[in-house]
């Protein structure tokens, strides 16, 4: 009987799990945020910070340059992943460069940095790729 009894307690636990793996699933897909697709790009005083899966701090004094792809990633072309991420976003290291992108998405921002591989950023949204752009354009960094 007793042996009944934890048998009863495994299949509840289990059945529990597939539950909330299915209601984690089905949140991840209306929210968007499924393998740290979520991506935010702020400037905060003398740096740009990147918050999203592999996001990093990027001094403004380190950027060399910035451009306005007109291309997707995937027609860029990211070489080989090196620590990253490629699911529905690509994220982390790539011989390409640091990525935090939607592969068919464009336009693509480049950054080119003094110190550091380059960083390349694109969003679901084209205009809020283009937004970004002109916002880092108007501070005068890099040779926009």
């Amino acid at each position: 009987m007793k042996f009944k009894a934890k048998f009863d307690w495994w299949i509840q636990l289990i059945f529990l799990g597939f539950v909330a793996a299915n209601i984690w699933g089905i949140a991840a897909a209306f929210t968007g945020n499924l393998g740290g697709i979520i991506l935010a790009v702020t400037i905060q005083g003398d740096s740009m910070h990147i918050s999203a899966m592999y996001g990093t701090r990027v001094e403004l004094t380190n950027i060399a340059d910035i451009a306005l792809l007109d291309l997707s990633m995937r027609e860029i072309g990211v070489g080989r992943r090196t620590n990253g991420y490629n699911g529905g976003a690509w994220r982390g290291n790539f011989t390409a460069g640091l990525l935090f992108v939607r592969p068919d998405s464009s336009p693509t921002i480049r950054i080119d940095r003094h110190r550091g591989s380059a960083i390349f950023i694109s969003f679901r949204d084209t205009e809020r790729t283009e937004l970004l752009y002109i916002e880092l354009s108007s501070l005068g960094i890099g040779n926009p």
